[in-house]
């Protein structure tokens, strides 16, 4: 069985600093969108956010796409030493009917609070 092929389009993301109820620096929304290569939006799929740092790879969250194709997380914690980072990955591990697929997508420090 021939499986359709996927494309994967991240979105830039932005590193805040939030002062309440604790301090801790987060990624207010991170989105990314699955689609067939030939455009068509691949909904009910999960997508796999990662922060890639020094100390090696930060799960920053998993989200479900929607009808629209679009997987978004809200309020990703980020550790301390991940706020350099300057990019994030999402992956779709692919399905017995979809092929993988993978993007980078930038990540902002923007060292402010919120």
């Amino acid at each position: 069985m021939n499986r359709t092929p996927t494309k994967l389009t991240a979105q830039p993301g932005t590193i805040r600093l939030r002062l309440t109820p604790l301090p801790e620096f987060y990624i207010p929304t991170l989105s990314a969108t699955l689609t067939t290569t030939s455009g068509m939006p691949v909904a009910g799929q999960p997508v796999t956010f990662t922060a890639t740092t020094l100390f090696g790879p930060v799960n920053l969250g998993t989200a479900v796409t929607d009808a629209n194709g679009t997987a978004t997380i809200h309020n990703a914690v980020v550790p301390v030493f991940a706020i350099a980072t300057p990019f994030y990955t999402a992956t779709f591990p692919g399905t017995s009917c979809y092929t993988a697929a993978t993007d980078h997508g930038i990540l902002l420090f923007i060292p402010l609070p919120s």
